[in-house]
């Protein structure tokens, strides 16, 4: 899920917004999950040692704050057509509000569209 948020956001997350991304998925930092264990060490050392994810500092913030991007792993093991299926699967249509509130058509954001206009469609693009 942590790979699938990333890229949601733009393929770049602070710290802050995934530990409240989990939080919301009731999977709490600091907390001992009874399946994760050691959740904030899961992502921020297991995650980044599998190189799945990379966490880097982000410049002049005081107190430092990071982002985690996906990892080279990830990038090769995961393609945006596989992406994009399980983002559809879990997203529930209608949640996203267009102009004047109506709901956006499926497929409208940039994440769908991305894919669709890169050289070779879906079945061959790949998550950055």
């Amino acid at each position: 899920m942590t790979r699938h948020f990333i890229f949601m956001k733009g393929n770049s997350v602070k710290d802050g917004a995934m530990w409240e991304f989990l939080r919301r998925l009731r999977v709490h930092p600091g907390e001992r999950h009874e399946v994760f264990g050691d959740v904030r060490k899961l992502v921020t050392e297991e995650f980044v040692r599998q190189k799945y994810l990379d966490i880097s500092p982000i410049p002049l913030t005081d107190p430092v704050e990071f982002k985690f991007q996906w990892g080279p792993r990830a990038a090769k093991e995961t393609s945006r057509r596989e992406l994009l299926q399980f983002v559809a699967t879990v997203r529930p249509r209608g949640r996203r509000r267009g102009a004047r509130g109506a709901a956006a058509p499926p497929g409208s954001g940039w994440w769908f569209r991305r894919p669709l206009l890169s050289r070779g469609g879906l079945s061959s693009a790949r998550a950055p």
